[in-house]
């Protein structure tokens, strides 16, 4: 998972490439097509480019790193769907579950790519839109006037301002690693009277 590209700390060695793209260390079980199709080039562009030093047909080694020519991750991903019958809340995002709800952790992450759009679960009423001193780092709050809250938290920046109606599915902001974060994220609280809840027992089963 890419780290907060906005933040560095200092002492941080940087790579600065000679053209637009992506510096990677391959992975197991990367290939050459995997990686073009991630990254949105072609295979031969990375085959292709001298540095990366790779014939034609040879597939890169784990741990290998290769410059991607123009590469770009793609964050425009696709609304979550409508939820159906019985579920008050949809997803904020199709974004995978990369930390459940527990003991000391009531809520539940997204893990996405850093920039990508957050929609309302549900529609709601912004009631704050700020840095949080807390370990959340950017904090959107959504109140849908029936006693629940919906946290959105360790946002890049938000879309939405204090007082602006959000309807289902309306830009809360986008995915960041503000705060107390190891990547990018989306933490997703529900509160219900004050009270977190299970997040999960309140979506449906799929984005």
């Amino acid at each position: 998972m890419a780290r907060n590209p906005d933040s560095v700390a200092l002492g941080t060695e940087l790579i600065i490439l000679p053209i637009k793209g992506a510096y990677v260390t391959v992975q197991p079980g990367d290939t050459v097509a995997r990686l073009a199709d991630r990254w949105g080039v072609a295979p031969d562009d990375i085959v292709n480019y001298p540095a990366n030093k790779l014939a034609a047909g040879e597939e890169p080694r784990a741990g290998a790193r290769l410059v991607i020519p123009h590469g770009r991750l793609e964050v425009n991903l696709a609304p979550p769907g409508l939820p159906p019958a019985g579920f008050a809340y949809s997803w904020p995002i199709r974004g995978t579950v990369t930390q459940g709800y527990g003991p000391g952790h009531r809520a539940i992450d997204f893990g996405a790519p850093y920039g990508a759009k957050v929609y309302a679960a549900r529609a709601g009423r912004v009631v704050l839109r700020q840095w949080s001193p807390e370990g959340y780092g950017f904090l959107v709050i959504v109140d849908h006037g029936d006693g629940s809250r919906a946290y959105y938290s360790h946002l890049k920046g938000a879309w939405a301002n204090v007082g602006d109606w959000l309807p289902r599915a309306g830009l809360v902001g986008e995915v960041g690693s503000t705060g107390n974060s190891t990547g990018p994220h989306v933490h997703f609280e529900i509160r219900i009277g004050g009270v977190p809840q299970n997040p999960l027992g309140l979506l449906p089963p799929k984005a």
